[in-house]
């Protein structure tokens, strides 16, 4: 049976936070306020896997496929905050959640690009993006915000308006990657 873990980690990679162990559902309440250089950590008995997250109250769930049995979500702070909600990873209560997928579930409809949490996972987790463009752009206009979940369009910019930019790149060339081999069985919404 496998078995899934959550913890917060500091800058020098100290657990500072964890759940208890579970085998479907893990729930960390996490009361302080985050620092600078701090990780949430998803530990995941089997690898991979489908999971379900929501590392913080201010930001949807999103269905996550994940390749290792370690995976670090970066706590974004400075520039890296500006195309989220100033609610998210502030404060001094943060309840942390995710969970397995049952199989049934893999068959239900969703969106299957949405991951409000791309951009600050170190590796292996998706659906996840790419660009061609220069990363060093300003984050409100970072590849990941095109599969943030986040509809607001009527203007441009920082957070609700976020998007993202070919930084005036006639080449420009965005990529989302998920681990889905056969595309010709997804019914495709457009």
């Amino acid at each position: 049976m496998s078995e899934m873990k959550l913890k917060v980690l500091n800058k020098s990679f100290i657990t500072v936070a964890f759940s208890r162990e579970s085998t479907n559902l893990a729930v960390l309440t996490y009361f302080s306020s985050y620092n600078e250089g701090d990780v949430i950590s998803l530990e995941v008995s089997e690898a991979p896997c489908y999971c379900e997250i929501q590392f913080d109250d201010a930001l949807r769930p999103a269905v996550i496929f994940v390749s290792e049995k370690s995976n670090y979500f970066e706590i974004p702070f400075g520039e890296k905050r500006k195309a989220l909600t100033p609610k998210a990873f502030s404060g001094n209560c943060h309840v942390i959640t995710a969970r397995f997928l049952y199989e049934s579930e893999l068959e239900i409809r969703r969106n299957l690009a949405l991951n409000p949490y791309d951009g600050f996972v170190k590796r292996g987790v998706f659906p996840h993006t790419e660009t061609n463009t220069d990363l060093q752009i300003d984050e409100t206009f970072a590849p990941r915000n095109a599969v943030d979940g986040v509809w607001a369009n009527i203007s441009h910019g920082k957070f609700p308006y976020q998007s993202w930019g070919t930084n005036k790149r006639d080449d420009a060339e965005w990529k989302l990657l998920h681990p889905i081999k056969d595309w010709a069985k997804i019914n495709l919404l457009v």
